[in-house]
């Protein structure tokens, strides 16, 4: 699976190596960019205490991004168990949904063989 289709599609099955590391990079790349971002700002002279400037909404930028390719990586985790994509919305229950999406994508098995979602990775 190429990258792109890795982090920009939902389709598919992936393994818990991959969610764990392409999800470790995203993260960390993502804060490294907001960082990049806000150092960039800060040594441009566009943030001040006090003001507001029109620059500072750069500082959002990597979120939505970030949020599409997480979704992705879930989703894909999702249907190697066996479960639909529809299973991402565990995560919005307060308290228990990042706890249960935790453990059944970053500890759970996937299905052994090909399901409804794909053959099985490897």
């Amino acid at each position: 699976m190429s990258w792109q289709q890795m982090l920009f599609s939902a389709n598919g099955r992936i393994g818990r190596g991959e969610y764990w590391i392409w999800g470790t990079l995203t993260l960390f790349g993502c804060l490294a960019l907001l960082g990049a971002i806000f150092f960039g700002l800060d040594a441009s002279g566009q943030i001040e205490p006090g003001q507001s400037s029109p620059a500072v909404l750069l500082i959002f930028l990597p979120v939505p991004l970030y949020f599409w390719m997480n979704v992705c990586l879930v989703v894909k985790r999702w249907h190697d168990r066996g479960n639909t994509g529809w299973m991402y919305l565990v995560r919005f229950i307060p308290f228990i949904g990042f706890f249960w999406t935790l453990f059944a994508c970053g500890f759970g098995d996937g299905m052994r063989g090909p399901n409804q979602y794909g053959n099985a990775p490897r």
